[in-house]
C-alpha cells in the first residue's frame, strides 16, 4: 500500500477548484476559513492541520488570499 502525498492530493483539489473559477471560503473578519476550504474540497476533517503544517499548502493558500483580497490563514490555535 502505498502512502498518500497529502501536500500533492490538497494542492491538486485546490487547483481544480480555483480554476472553476469559485473563490476561497472565508470566515465573518475575512480571513481564509481552513475548515470551509476543508469542506469545499471533500478532505477529512482531519486534514485540517496539514494547511497550517504543511508550508507549500500554506504559501499558496496565502498566497491565492491576498490576490482575493482575504486575511491569511492564522495560526492553528487561534479562533475566528
Amino acid at each position: 500500500m502505498s502512502r498518500r502525498d497529502i501536500e500533492y492530493e490538497i494542492l491538486g483539489r485546490l487547483t481544480r477548484y480555483m480554476g472553476s473559477g469559485r473563490r476561497l471560503p472565508s470566515t465573518k473578519d475575512g480571513r481564509v476559513s481552513v475548515g470551509g476550504l476543508v469542506c469545499v474540497l471533500d478532505l477529512p476533517i482531519s486534514d485540517a492541520q496539514n494547511f497550517y503544517r504543511k508550508r507549500g499548502i500554506k504559501t499558496v493558500v496565502n498566497a491565492l488570499a491576498t490576490k482575493q483580497g482575504l486575511r491569511p490563514m492564522g495560526k492553528a490555535t487561534e479562533s475566528g
